[in-house]
């Protein structure tokens, strides 16, 4: 049964705004630090989008913050070094409300990934680089779904819906510090760290009051080369981690997923040891789900009624995805620029997602495409190749239609690895996903009353109505400005049925109003 009220309350819905997907290009000049030796040969550039602060106002979002350049190239003793540079981003979105309604409480937040990345050198100590970035940026807002209406002063007989919806809550942690030492062996010569590189996977999520749990591991890479050595090598490491973070209104049935960035590195090189700093960001979605009230419709036994309605549409959580999975492939020498005789020093990739698809047994398909940077040695001539390779990740949820979702599914490669093997590259790689599907579901609000003449009645009067096959007991009731109880109560009509389904007049021929 329809909770069926004469009070009216100011009830709230979450709906989505804005999901769009921007696409921002960056271009600067930077200067090497002193200490740094001079560019004799750029090899590759790569890149860590650190999270954006935001500020999300009545008219225009903002997104801001640093993205970190990891330039390798090769000195004038043709050894090998990395400049770390940093430079800034910001992101304006439009807020187009498309509704006449007040909005309220707005949120939400954007997924920044490198796309594409290059430089070029300038003069022996300064280059240019180029970078594109593309962010899909979700935006929610309160509307509300019931509220008083002016009129004129009467009995008003008021049809209350109740649905679900999933209400988004967004939160960040404070900076997670982490540190570890690994010991080397300085017999052969002192050690010299070129680079280091940090990502994190989470590995697990979950909710209570108030709190997101969030567990996963960093995996470091490092490059290093001893004193008057051959050449450089990598090296693994792998830190665990946990934090919990904050978030008014998560609940123990809350579904979640997060997100964790390395946002500082630090070595240092002390003896035989190699001291490890990490500081690192988790930011995290909460899918609540809650109960969302609103009204149908109303009108006065008293006054003629005119009303006005309005779609609107609510999310509803689907899936959430902590994932990782494996991408192992290879591709012909051939269709690359590399040499069948040089060695594979070190390799670092971004992935992106092309497509998410549905199949009718609400089955969802990530495609995309990861590109590998690969930095190489032959006789001591370091160069670098990029070998592109599809990806696809399945998995099972609960949607119903593919074609009414707004999904987010950010990739990331934690850590890759590549061979040469006879006439072909291979390339191994542990591929994270994290991502957030909500199916959409539209319902209709009163949206405006007016209140015209009084309604003539004649003293004694009987009327007899015939409801056709797509009248309820409502409709009947508004027509003619009766009050439903007593529509109800006169006909001895059961209400086991909502006031404006069919089935309220099911088996009745005729009704005494």
């Amino acid at each position: 049964m329809e909770d069926y009220s004469k009070v009216f309350a100011q009830e709230y819905a979450q709906i989505p705004i804005s999901d769009k997907t921007v696409t921002t290009e960056l271009s600067g000049d930077f200067i090497l630090p002193d200490y740094q030796p001079e560019i004799k040969r750029l090899l590759k550039i790569s890149a860590s989008v650190l999270p954006p602060s935001k500020y999300i106002g009545d008219s225009q979002a903002e997104f801001a913050g640093n993205i970190d350049y990891y330039v390798y190239y090769t000195g004038s003793d043709n050894e090998v070094y990395c400049a770390p540079l940093t430079g800034e981003y910001k992101i304006d979105v439009p807020i187009e409300r498309g509704s006449e309604w007040s909005l309220s409480n707005m949120t939400g937040n954007a997924e920044v990934q490198t796309d594409m990345i290059s430089g070029r050198v300038t003069s022996p100590r300064k280059l240019n680089v180029k970078c594109r970035l593309k962010t899909q940026v979700r935006l929610f807002g309160d509307i509300p779904t019931s509220r008083d209406f002016e009129g004129n002063e009467g009995d008003n007989e008021v049809l209350r819906g109740m649905t679900n919806s999933t209400r988004m809550l967004f939160t960040a942690g404070e900076m997670l510090r982490l540190s570890d030492e690994m010991i080397i062996d300085s017999r052969d010569g002192e050690v010299r760290v070129i680079c280091a590189d940090g990502r994190a996977l989470i590995s697990e999520v979950s909710c209570n009051e108030g709190a997101v749990n969030c567990r996963g591991d960093v995996y470091l890479k490092i490059m290093m080369m001893r004193e008057g050595g051959d050449q450089p090598y990598t090296t693994q490491r792998k830190l665990p981690f946990s934090q919990t973070l904050q978030v008014d209104g998560a609940q123990g049935r809350c579904q979640a997923t997060a997100r964790a960035t390395v946002c500082e590195l630090s070595l240092d090189v002390e003896d035989n040891r190699i001291l490890i700093d990490v500081g690192m960001l988790i930011d995290a979605t909460v899918n609540k789900s809650e109960r969302v009230n609103y009204i149908k419709d109303v009108y006065s036994t008293v006054y003629k009624t005119d009303c006005q309605y309005r779609a609107i549409r609510l999310p509803w959580s689907s899936a959430v995805l902590n994932a990782n999975f494996t991408l192992s492939d290879s591709v012909s020498l051939a269709d690359t620029s590399i040499s069948p005789e040089g060695s594979v020093l070190d390799c670092s990739g971004i992935a992106t997602v092309e497509s998410v698809t549905y199949d009718d047994n609400g089955r969802m398909t990530v495609t995309g495409k990861a590109r590998f940077t690969l930095l190489l040695d032959k006789d001591n001539e370091y160069s670098s190749a990029d070998v592109e390779l599809p990806f696809k990740y399945s998995v099972d949820t609960a949607i119903k239609n593919g074609e009414r979702t707004m999904s987010t599914v950010t990739p990331c490669v934690i850590s890759s690895r590549a061979r040469i093997d006879g006439e072909r590259i291979g390339i191994d790689a542990e591929i994270g996903l994290a991502g957030n599907v909500l199916e959409m579901k539209d319902i209709n609000v009163l949206d405006g009353v007016s209140f015209g003449d009084k309604i003539e009645r004649s003293r004694g009067e009987y009327v007899i109505c015939y409801p056709t096959k797509d009248d309820s007991l409502w409709s009947v009731a508004k027509r003619y400005g009766a009050p439903v109880s007593s529509l109800s109560q006169i006909n001895h009509i059961s209400e086991e049925h909502p006031y404006d389904s069919t089935d309220s007049l099911e088996g009745i021929n005729y009704l005494v109003v």
